[in-house]
């Protein structure tokens, strides 16, 4: 269970930088060795190949994510209240992920999707060993949070115009559920 917004922005955008915790993925009952800090990676290295294909890649504490392109470096620039949100980027849907049996049989969309969560429960569930530490789970009530979306650009890239512009439009759809 997880409380988020869910979208897809365009292909061009591969690049990913954040400050939360990194380098690898985290999720809340799994961070103490994903420190704190300013990292870069891609969408495609947040792919983590498990043996049932399955949610990979999630980052917790995040305060600030930008998705940029490989051109220009235009993008988006996600920022997050005072308590982080946890973020996800991928070129496969939850669907591809959940109908899946092997990683085989997984094709990467051009397209990346972008998970970005308030809260989500810790990993894991009750079907086959205990379930997952109370402190871990999304206790049922009112939860609320704030993040900003907003065009981004690298700092220091000389596009050649005044204020930087997209190289091609760029696309970004939100689902928020």
């Amino acid at each position: 269970m997880d409380i988020d917004a869910v979208g897809d922005v365009d292909e061009q955008l591969e690049e990913l930088e954040w400050f939360g915790r990194g380098s690898w993925e985290s999720y809340r009952d799994g961070q103490a060795g994903a420190h704190v800090g300013r990292y870069r990676s891609s969408v495609t290295e947040q792919y983590v190949p498990y043996i049932a294909p399955q949610e990979h890649g999630n980052l917790t504490g995040v305060r600030w994510l930008e998705v940029t392109g490989l051109e220009g470096g235009v993008g988006l620039r996600i920022e997050a209240s005072s308590t982080g949100l946890q973020a996800c980027a991928s070129h496969f849907t939850a669907h591809d992920l959940d109908h899946a049996l092997h990683t085989d049989e997984l094709v990467p969309r051009p397209e990346v999707y972008l998970n970005l969560d308030h809260l989500q429960r810790g990993l894991g569930t009750a079907a086959c060993g205990p379930d997952v530490a109370e402190r871990f789970r999304i206790a049922a009530g009112r939860h609320s949070s704030r993040m900003v979306l907003k065009p981004c650009w690298l700092e220091g890239r000389d596009l050649g115009v005044t204020s930087p512009q997209p190289l091609a439009p760029l696309k970004a759809t939100v689902w928020v559920k």
